[in-house]
């Protein structure tokens, strides 16, 4: 298992979403070096990405053609724009940690 290009365990959740039928997926973490390729992944795969993102400015320039929703996990309410429920959701867990720690990068 090694996720150094991003794309091994995500190929690996993609293929076990394509027998479940998901195709949209919300993305947190998707501006990141690791969550960048699984947007690519799911795209590759077929799949409607979603990337929840602070900086949509930011996230525009990260993620041209993706569609943005603006929410912080640290900010519950700022969940609600996340309009139509995902079919599933992919946390690049070093975000949440980040976070959790209050260090960003």
């Amino acid at each position: 298992m090694t996720p150094s290009d991003g794309t091994h365990l995500t190929d690996q959740d993609l293929t076990m979403s394509q027998k479940q039928h998901i195709t949209d997926v919300l993305m947190v973490g998707a501006t990141g070096s690791i969550g960048r390729l699984a947007v690519e992944a799911a795209q590759r795969h077929g799949l409607r990405p979603r990337a929840l993102v602070r900086d949509v400015r930011r996230a525009e320039r990260l993620l041209p053609g993706v569609e943005l929703v603006r929410g912080d996990l640290e900010d519950p309410a700022s969940l609600r724009n996340v309009e139509a429920e995902p079919q599933a959701v992919r946390v690049d867990l070093d975000t949440v940690l980040r976070s959790y720690r209050g260090t960003s990068g």
